[in-house]
């Protein structure tokens, strides 16, 4: 739709939630039932200590190529929700269609010690899948984080979308399928190099 229709909601520049306190705050993006929310700019719930929540929920939700939604922190990575909860149960409204565009970032990592933050992209009826997800643990301590793409109904994901839950100084990652059983016959671990193990 294009920028001026009533029931969209364009997200362009920069949005900010910050603490130097506790964590880094909470931005919350909703087109309601039948709207849309498009997000071709920043959100960014970064801080120097967690990094904060960010909810991006609409009937579509989209984000842009070179779109950044962040929440990042130097002592353990944030929450992003798009487009609804893991399997879409949860308290916030699910979206029907969920698209990330090539070159989108997505980012929950722990950017010096503590585990890597939680990402779920989430579609009712569809999900497409682009860009670059990251949860990462910190590298000077911290096991990498949680991220969860799915849709109800049918997803997809470019051959080229990067997901990243490395732990440099953490924990080995298992990958699994959406119903938490082994694929191929049993788990894949991905070992990340850690002279200190």
């Amino acid at each position: 739709m294009p920028p001026g229709t009533s029931s969209t909601r364009w997200v362009g520049g920069k949005v900010h939630a910050r603490s130097a306190y506790l964590d880094g705050g909470t931005i919350g993006l909703d087109g309601g039932r039948s709207g849309t929310v498009a997000v071709t700019g920043t959100l960014n719930a970064s801080s120097a200590q967690c990094g904060g929540k960010i909810n991006v929920r609409g009937r579509r939700v989209e984000v842009g190529p070179r779109a950044l939604v962040a929440a990042r922190g130097k002592r353990g990575g944030g929450t992003i929700r798009i487009g609804g909860d893991p399997h879409g149960k949860g308290p916030g409204r699910n979206a029907d269609t969920v698209v990330l565009a090539p070159e989108a970032r997505i980012l929950a990592d722990a950017t010096v010690t503590g585990d890597g933050g939680s990402i779920v992209v989430y579609g009712k009826r569809t999900a497409v899948i682009d860009g670059t997800l990251t949860a990462r643990g910190g590298p000077r301590g911290g096991d990498g984080g949680f991220i969860k793409t799915s849709a109800a109904g049918s997803i997809e994901v470019a051959a080229d979308t990067l997901v990243d839950v490395s732990a440099p100084a953490g924990k080995d990652v298992t990958v699994t399928t959406a119903d938490g059983t082994p694929p191929y016959g049993g788990p894949i671990r991905i070992p990340f190099l850690n002279p200190s193990r």
